[in-house]
């Protein structure tokens, strides 16, 4: 495969899932804050903004009006729903041989409804339709993905942007939410903290799964353990990261096939490369602890760890996969020796 089809294909995938992610949180935040009082729902927009990694402007700090326009509406801010759903639109028209009709067909049609929008309006009046129609458009593109599309390199390259982009966001949602657990672990919680925590669950898409695994108690440290430790919830950390891992070792098979089948006279396999390495530490460390032992290293940091070996991933796979130097022995024939 192409290496710049690859990237489009990779990227393509998170920025749909980052747009599908976006609107979840901005959809529950709007539905939380009605039952906040207004200084509480001020700091769940500062949360919400923080786990995004978007600033407001100094003057606009505490204005919900400018962030929900910021991180949805505004065209010109990259962070933005809207900005997202073009960017994983123009990918997928890089590659559209690549994705099956019907994945075209749904992504093409959400950026159309969007360009023919009045976005100022929308914002204003009725933000939940964007929201409904991007969270919508996310789910039907992956189950279109997965039952349309061949198991190939094309494939593995948008589950691993999904991936990615899931752990890296569940990470920021934990680091934002529950920072607090490492100074004050036995804190009372408050009547909205309660709300604030449901809220959270359902912008993971976590509420229904977490409540048949541990009843409707909503407690703060089971619900760390099951976003960062369950190893079968699609949006959990664990589970996101053992997908990346089982990705690159789906991709490095299929690229060693060169090289093994150039080499097969010196006996040499395929290699773990940098990025399989990085996620198989990070994994192992989830894998073989539990909340005790996290809660003692402190949650901030074990969920900042992720997200930057999150991020240690993508510019392994880049330099892997799409950057990378071109291997000449490849090219050359092996030299065999004389009988």
């Amino acid at each position: 495969m192409l290496s710049r089809v690859a990237d489009s294909l990779y990227w393509m995938s998170r920025y749909l899932e980052r747009a599908g992610h976006t609107a979840s949180v901005l959809s529950l935040q709007l539905q939380v804050a009605l039952d906040q009082s207004p200084s509480a729902a001020m700091a769940g927009w500062l949360r919400l903004l923080t786990s995004l990694r978007v600033e407001l402007p100094g003057e606009a700090m505490t204005d919900t009006t400018a962030a929900l326009r910021l991180v949805g509406f505004d065209q010109n801010s990259p962070a933005s729903i809207v900005s997202c759903v073009a960017a994983a639109r123009f990918n997928a028209r890089q590659v559209r041989e690549q994705i099956s009709g019907e994945m075209w067909e749904q992504i093409n049609r959400l950026y159309i409804w969007i360009s023919n929008e009045d976005l100022d309006t929308l914002a204003t009046r009725n933000p939940q339709e964007l929201f409904d129609r991007v969270q919508t458009t996310a789910h039907l593109f992956q189950g279109l993905s997965d039952g349309t599309m061949s198991r190939g390199q094309g494939w593995h390259f948008m589950q691993l942007g999904r991936a990615i982009e899931r752990a890296c966001n569940v990470s920021s949602l934990l680091a934002a939410h529950f920072a607090w657990l490492d100074q004050a672990p036995t804190a009372t919680p408050t009547a909205e903290d309660y709300t604030e925590w449901a809220g959270l669950l359902r912008g993971s898409a976590a509420y229904e799964a977490y409540c048949k695994l541990n009843s409707a108690e909503l407690r703060p440290e089971r619900i760390v353990e099951f976003l960062l430790l369950n190893p079968d919830f699609p949006h959990a950390i664990r589970f996101n990261l053992q997908v990346i891992n089982d990705t690159l070792q789906a991709l490095e098979h299929e690229a060693a096939g060169v090289k093994i089948r150039h080499r097969a006279a010196s006996g040499s396999g395929p290699q773990i490369g940098e990025a399989r390495k990085i996620v198989g530490r990070s994994l192992a460390s989830l894998s073989f602890s539990d909340l005790h032992e996290i809660m003692q290293k402190g949650l901030t940091s074990v969920v900042l760890d992720v997200r930057k070996s999150c991020e240690d991933v993508h510019f392994a796979v880049s330099r892997q996969y799409i950057s990378y130097p071109i291997d000449f022995s490849v090219l050359t024939p092996t030299s065999l020796t004389p009988a």
